[in-house]
This record gives C-alpha cells, sequence and structure tokens, in this order.
C-alpha cells in the first residue's frame, strides 16, 4: 500500500521550519540590524513555533485517526510506539538545550513541552 502525502501540510511544515531556524538564529545570520530579515524575524517569532506545534498535531491526529479506524490492534501498537519515540526524542532534545545552557531555552521548553504533551495523547 503506497503512503500519500498530503502536499499542503509538508510545504507548510517547511515554512514553520524555516520560521524558527531564523528566529533561533537571528544573530548568526545578522537579522538584528533593520535589514529585511530583522522585519522577518519580528514578523515570525512566536508564530513559526506555533504553526510547528499545530502541524505536528495535525500529523498526530492523522496518524492515529487511520490506526483507529482500520481497528488493527497491530497497527494500532505500532502507532502508539512512533508516537511515544517521537515524544521521548523531542523531550530528550529539549532537555539537552536546557542542561548545556544554550541560548535557546524558549524554543528548548517547547520542545519540552511537545514531547509532554505527545505523551498524554
Amino acid at each position: 500500500m503506497e503512503k500519500k502525502r498530503i502536499v499542503g501540510l509538508d510545504i507548510a511544515r517547511c515554512f514553520a521550519i524555516l520560521g524558527m531556524m531564523l528566529v533561533n538564529y537571528k544573530e548568526t545570520i545578522g537579522a538584528n540590524d533593520g535589514s529585511v530579515l530583522a522585519g522577518l524575524n519580528s514578523l515570525l517569532e512566536g508564530r513559526a513555533a506555533a504553526l510547528f506545534l499545530i502541524l505536528a498535531g495535525i500529523g498526530i491526529s492523522i496518524m492515529s485517526s487511520q490506526a483507529v479506524q482500520s481497528k488493527d490492534r497491530v497497527k494500532i501498537s505500532k502507532v502508539r510506539v512512533i508516537l511515544i519515540k517521537r515524544a521521548v526524542f523531542f523531550r530528550c532534545i529539549g532537555s539537552c538545550f536546557i542542561c548545556n545552557r544554550m541560548d535557546c531555552r524558549y524554543s528548548a521548553l517547547l520542545l519540552c513541552l511537545y514531547g509532554y504533551c505527545s505523551l498524554l495523547n
């Protein structure tokens, strides 16, 4: 069975990831002055992370609803394992950022929160 991709979701994920990169690396790419990048950065700040989390929730709901609708216990357990692995991964990455005292604590807290919320689903 061939997996079908939702192209609109993939494009939105691309924009969310690029926006998060711009916001988190604004000093590295020189988006602190009055340049176009600085304006774009101020426009995206907070919105890119929110878009990323919303799209992650949509992806989780699509993946889990397909498994539940199939009523196949093996498929449901596989989806649960995938979601648990994903949640643990994001929680660990967020913890590493926090423990290393990196300059992106807000993003690290979002990753930890995303990991916890994924486990609760």
